[in-house]
């Protein structure tokens, strides 16, 4: 692979998925779920993960993914939805269930990751719930964008964004949102570049990483109103 600096717009293609960029898909979500950052000190298991992160819009809706390609691998992606109704019913009753009997058939109960991040995820559910301001209806869409490491910089996630919201414009959609963890100054420098603005903010968030300890941050919620 080229170094980052040799690798222009010309190199990288940007295209609507096919059935054999799966694989790929989980393993970046994987590789970058952690703010940009591999997620393996987060939770044991990778399949679990990719199955949360990526399964509807690779088995449900796959019309609504874009990828980058560069030298025929994979190497970006955004992931969305057109129908935020559906996305939500399906998550609920057959994406997360199948993951997490898969995840407790390998023993996973047993890490105390495990009920790190659920203690984390019912606590931001609760406190959202209640939450008095909701992201207006006009943003029925959302999204989520990801590059590997050595392919950042280089105009990929904007050509990448492009193709996503002009998908969107073209399916009649009026806006759509991303969240940014605040410590992810590079991330929410992106959206903001693009024209995103932030939306609010999630209660804080504690996560305890193997070999650095507890961090604190929010996710921020932005938006895009497509013209």
């Amino acid at each position: 692979m080229r170094k980052q600096q040799e690798i222009g717009n010309s190199d990288i293609l940007i295209r609507p998925f096919k059935p054999s960029d799966r694989a790929a898909i989980r393993d970046i979500s994987c590789d970058t779920a952690d703010g940009g950052r591999p997620m393996d000190t987060l939770f044991p298991d990778r399949e679990f993960i990719a199955d949360v992160l990526t399964r509807y819009y690779t088995d449900y809706e796959p019309d609504s993914i874009i990828v980058a390609e560069n030298e025929s691998r994979v190497i970006g992606y955004v992931l969305g939805t057109t129908n935020p109704g559906r996305h939500e019913v399906l998550t609920d009753v057959a994406v997360f269930p199948a993951a997490a009997v898969k995840t407790i058939m390998k023993g996973t109960l047993f890490h105390s990751e495990t009920w790190h991040l659920i203690a984390i995820a019912l606590r931001v559910s609760f406190e959202l719930a209640f939450k008095p301001d909701k992201i207006p209806s006009e943003y029925s869409s959302h999204l989520h964008i990801n590059i590997l490491p050595d392919h950042r910089g280089v105009n990929v996630g904007q050509r990448l964004l492009s193709g996503f919201i002009g998908h969107l414009k073209s399916s009649g959609v009026k806006g759509v949102t991303a969240r940014v963890r605040s410590d992810n100054a590079s991330g929410r420098r992106f959206f903001e570049k693009a024209g995103f603005i932030s939306l609010g903010e999630s209660p804080i968030i504690r996560l305890r990483i193997a070999g650095k300890g507890q961090i604190s941050f929010r996710l921020i919620t932005y938006g895009f109103k497509i013209e």
